[in-house]
């Protein structure tokens, strides 16, 4: 095709009288529609390639490739709109004054078209420059991460021997508290007991990484507190694998039988936790009718625009070019509209919640979780968190909000798979280690509660 262009620039600028001129015009005419054809076929092409070296929506805008082929489409897209001027305008003006044997108007007409193919062939290499750049870059098919929430909450235990009730403390967050603690007090009236010799503690816990090489064991002394009979820390760092681990805790006291209890304290998943790899895929959201609305008005805006276009006797090329342009641009937002008018599915979609999302107790168990786990990006009321209001926090209120949009349109099952398994290529991380299949429904419930305030507000 920049052959053709080249070619096709050359001829018509030889002189008026030159039959090579006039040949260039007469191949012109005859060959708009193959050329139109050619194009169709070459973007159709082009399409199918990309979506197999593009695997997903995240991957299109979230990779040097992507971005490249985003690039590289605008300029496909720019070429279309000249060729769209030439086929509207120029090439009929050109077809009638050919007919009418006007040189006058003709040699306007190859003016024009010559000025056009220049720009078509600057774009072009443009566009093949782009495809250069893209073999220099790795595909974006790769998988997404995910990142995955550690367990957080606190620690509180209690287990009486005879007289004796011990008490273990702390945090699950390591980095939030290097230190249990553990209060020895009396049973009965729980007042601290001050005659402690020492406080023995055995760690025992299956081995987490290799489950065969048997159970792992950790003896020591709990260090008492200053000023505090009766209290004593141990270091988290006795504690290094996260893994289910069953605290013997003796208190010897002189001349009394040692009291001892056995305290299980679960630290799975505690610690900082990998990402995860998660596919990136085109999926056809489940558009609700606002969304089919903004697919036909796509579909009439770009058809109707043309067949107005062309109905319209007088237009100069440029101000038709511009008329293009803002036909490609409007329906190409209604297009973008309707994608994103519907949510994505997920495996969840048909889950149903076990509890009673009406239950009070639920619903308060869901605010106390989702300040905890999700206020710090969605906000207060679910409705997102503005980045400027929080230095260093990248969240919007757009993309974060839970009370409209897409959040609105999914289902329960939905919303229980994105808090499972988080959202790959954003800040939306994984909670099923984090949090229990009971307390993510429970989050579930808060959801549902928040939009319904917010549609009451509104």
């Amino acid at each position: 095709m920049l052959v053709l262009g080249l070619a096709l620039v050359w001829l018509l600028r030889s002189p008026e009288e030159d039959a090579f001129r006039l040949s260039a015009v007469s191949l012109l005419l005859k060959s708009t529609t193959i050329n139109l054809i050619a194009m169709l076929i070459i973007v159709g092409a082009g399409i199918v390639t990309s979506a197999s070296r593009v695997s997903g929506p995240q991957n299109l805008t979230g990779t040097s490739y992507g971005q490249a082929l985003i690039v590289k489409l605008l300029l496909v897209i720019l070429v279309l709109v000249i060729a769209g001027v030439n086929r509207l305008f120029i090439v009929p003006r050109l077809r009638k004054a050919s007919s009418e044997h006007n040189e006058a108007i003709e040699s306007g007409q190859t003016r024009r078209i010559r000025v056009s193919v220049a720009m078509e062939i600057g774009i072009a290499l443009l566009i093949l420059f782009a495809a250069a750049r893209m073999t220099e870059i790795a595909p974006a098919n790769g998988p997404l991460t995910v990142d995955v929430a550690s367990r957080t909450g606190a620690i509180h235990t209690t287990a009486t021997s005879g007289d004796v009730a011990i008490t273990v403390d702390g945090l699950l967050d390591p980095v939030a508290s290097e230190t249990m603690s553990i209060a020895v007090t009396d049973a009965a009236n729980g007042e601290p007991i001050t005659d402690l010799a020492r406080l023995i503690v055995l760690a025992t816990a299956a081995n987490p990484v290799d489950p065969s090489s048997g159970e792992l064991r950790n003896r020591f002394d709990a260090m008492p507190v200053d000023g505090m009979p009766g209290h004593y820390t141990i270091p988290r760092a006795r504690l290094g694998f996260d893994a289910i681990w069953n605290l013997e805790i003796s208190a010897r006291r002189l001349g009394v039988e040692d009291a001892t209890v056995t305290i299980p304290v679960d630290l799975t998943g505690t610690g900082p936790q990998p990402p995860r790899l998660v596919d990136d895929a085109w999926q056809l959201p489940q558009m609700p009718i606002t969304g089919w609305l903004a697919l036909a008005a796509a579909v009439a805006t770009f058809a109707g625009g043309i067949v107005l276009v062309k109905r319209l006797k007088g237009l100069e090329p440029v101000t038709g070019g511009i008329f293009l342009v803002v036909i490609v641009l409007i329906s190409g937002a209604f297009f973008l509209t309707a994608y994103r008018s519907g949510p994505l599915r997920t495996s969840y979609v048909d889950a149903a919640s076990p509890l009673d999302s009406a239950d009070p107790a639920v619903l308060q168990r869901g605010d106390l979780l989702f300040a905890e786990q999700c206020m710090s990006c969605h906000g207060v009321d679910g409705r997102g968190v503005d980045m400027n209001t929080m230095m260093g926090h990248e969240a919007s209120g757009g993309s974060a909000d839970l009370t409209t949009g897409a959040a609105l349109e999914r289902t329960d099952g939905d919303l229980y798979g994105v808090i499972t398994d988080g959202l790959g290529g954003t800040e939306m991380p994984a909670y099923d280690i984090a949090l229990t299949d009971e307390q993510r429904w429970e989050i579930v419930a808060h959801i549902r509660q928040m939009q319904d305030e917010a549609g009451s507000r509104d």
